[in-house]
């Protein structure tokens, strides 16, 4: 259900530009007939805010991956987060859309997690990467944080204090990986904090 709401939203809030462009085109070369250049420009300056989204849409083919990437960088931008995102997803891997969540949702959440406790905007930062090595998926998230560091047995513990289910998303993650024959890392250094994910297909 989400990944079909998440896929109407996208179509509904596209579909009527492209369907008016004609008319807008129409427009602009009248105002430019007319030579009033600064109304053809503020035109199209406002023509261009609903659109401006696409050029950084990331479509792999898979719903629940796209969902996930695309709204952290909605995210990213409303929060003055860098978000750099190199994907590479390989077709019919027959991972699940709830594992991927558990592994790719949690390792993301995390990061931001992390980088929200710097106030300086100017060092918030995080990349995405996820490829394919032969048969299996490498996903790798690498952000900056100013803050503690909590690595015990080679595994990220949780920070935070207030109980309830906090720290449960790390061994998600883990759980889900394990399914299909994978795990995740961890490492910190200078303050750059590494996860990697590894899932055979």
């Amino acid at each position: 259900m989400l990944k079909r709401y998440y896929l109407y939203l996208v179509q509904k809030k596209y579909a009527k530009t492209f369907h008016d462009m004609h008319n807008h085109i129409g427009a602009v070369r009248s105002l430019l007939t007319a030579e009033k250049y600064d109304k053809a420009i503020e035109y199209l300056d406002n023509l261009q805010k609903p659109v401006s989204g696409i050029a950084s849409t990331v479509w792999t083919g898979d719903e629940t991956v796209d969902y996930l990437i695309n709204s952290r960088i909605a995210t990213a931008k409303n929060e003055d987060i860098h978000f750099e995102t190199q994907i590479e997803f390989p077709k019919n891997t027959h991972i699940g859309g709830a594992d991927l969540c558990a592994v790719l949702g949690n390792l993301l959440d995390n990061a931001f997690d992390a980088v929200r406790k710097d106030n300086c905007t100017e060092n918030r930062r995080i990349s995405l990467t996820i490829r394919r090595i032969n048969r299996m998926l490498v996903i790798k998230v690498v952000n900056t944080f100013n803050g503690e560091i909590n690595i015990s047995g080679g595994k990220l513990k949780t920070t935070k204090t207030s109980g309830g289910l906090h720290g449960w998303g790390v061994e998600s993650a883990r759980t889900a990986a394990a399914k299909y024959d994978g795990t995740i890392t961890t490492t910190a250094d200078d303050n750059i904090f590494t996860a990697i994910a590894t899932m055979s297909f």
